[in-house]
């Protein structure tokens, strides 16, 4: 039998309904909560007792063996997702500061640790490409394409992430389009891309502390520190 999924409503109430396996569901149906699971352990805050939420939709209380930890939803895609995220997003800055096309910052790294203009200077007919002592802006280029290719390696594998975490019901169709949206422009968006998802880890983990999902988004209905969060 096909289990039905707890969830969480606007006023922190556990709740299971055999209509609702994923936020999609919750989303579709106009419910403002935050989905949990098809099972899980959670605390009675009034008494200490640990609640184990069985798939079932029913409850027991059992010794609280787990101290302060809850109910919730699988989050193990979106981790990896912001690894992964993280990850294209050094590559990729390592290998524009090394060459950065003139679309980019323009400049490209000696050997000698200088950055170099691939603009000529005033009075240049063409841009300074290297010498013996710095190398030359070839060997910047060929050390910078394998960073880049890894880091939009990495986008690629944060793609699968973000459909794993949508395929498993951890995810709405709304935050679906804008977790795509946003690794698209880190990955292939240059080192204007990395600032970019810089912003938006940064967005993110702001979203997840505990002030903002106990005092600002939980008073709106919604908690999950993503796009598309239940208004």
């Amino acid at each position: 039998m096909e289990a039905e999924d707890w969830y969480e409503d606007s006023e922190g109430n556990v709740v299971y309904d055999e209509n609702v396996k994923s936020q999609a569901d919750l989303d579709n149906l106009g419910i403002k909560a935050y989905y949990l699971g098809k099972s899980g352990f959670g605390i009675n805050e009034s008494t200490g007792m640990g609640v184990q939420y069985n798939s079932d939709g029913t409850t027991q209380e059992v010794d609280n063996m787990l101290g302060t930890v809850t109910i919730s939803a699988s989050r193990s895609s979106i981790m990896y997702s912001s690894y992964a995220s993280a990850a294209s997003g050094i590559l990729t800055t390592v290998g524009e500061l090394k060459h950065s096309g003139r679309l980019g910052l323009g400049i490209w790294m000696g050997k000698n640790g200088k950055f170099y203009s691939q603009s000529a200077a005033a009075g240049k007919a063409r841009p300074f490409y290297g010498n013996q002592y710095t190398g030359s802006i070839n060997e910047a280029k060929s050390i910078a394409r394998p960073l880049k290719v890894g880091g939009i390696a990495f986008g690629f594998y944060n793609y699968a992430a973000i459909g794993y975490s949508y395929m498993s019901g951890n995810m709405s169709n709304n935050q679906l389009i804008g977790e795509s949206a946003a690794n698209t422009i880190t990955t292939f968006g240059g080192i204007y891309g990395v600032a970019f998802g810089l912003g938006w880890e940064f967005g993110r983990a702001i979203t997840n502390t505990n002030v903002f999902q106990e005092y600002v988004l939980k008073k709106q209905g919604g908690k999950d520190g993503l796009l598309s969060t239940p208004q």
